[in-house]
């Protein structure tokens, strides 16, 4: 079974940044994983940043810097979906996850999956003809977020990820 796929299995099962700017060119990173869905507040963008934690690991960015860009990213896609989405929902959470690994199986010589952590969340609440400010990103890049968004860290990037 693939990776991802094997990550967002076990997803369905299991579901019943401070001012400093971007570390990494995170513009040849690859385009965010998700998955839209509805919950009972809302609508949910889930974000599966395996890849870019992985990207962070092997570039030996710190931790802090890892955060800002996930943070920044996520940001984005709230302000992306937004607008259409307000058409229809009250709210928006996007939810940031990535796959834990650990040590490297004898058998198979890949990483161990250990299950699936919540790492951030964004979210705010959506009205009809919502816009944001033509500088939104510029002031993202500093941790200064669209009014009304909020971003929670519900969990950490462990060391060696």
């Amino acid at each position: 079974m693939s990776r991802p796929l094997h990550f967002f299995l076990t997803l369905a099962l299991c579901a019943g940044f401070t001012g400093t700017s971007l570390a990494a060119d995170i513009s040849s990173f690859p385009k965010p994983r998700t998955i839209q869905t509805h919950n009972a507040s809302g609508a949910l963008i889930i974000w599966d940043a395996s890849a870019y934690i992985d990207r962070f690991v092997n570039m030996n960015t710190p931790t802090d810097e890892a955060i800002n860009d996930l943070k920044f990213v996520a940001v984005k896609l709230f302000v992306q979906n937004a607008p259409s989405l307000a058409r229809s929902e009250k709210h928006l959470v996007v939810l940031v996850s990535f796959a834990r690994t650990g040590a490297v199986s004898e058998r198979y010589q890949t990483k161990t999956f250990e299950g699936v952590q919540n790492l951030l969340q964004v979210q705010g609440a959506l009205h009809k003809g919502m816009r944001f400010a033509n500088n939104w990103e510029q002031l993202a890049r500093t941790g200064t977020y669209p009014a009304g968004v909020q971003v929670q860290m519900m969990g950490d990037i462990p060391a060696g990820q």
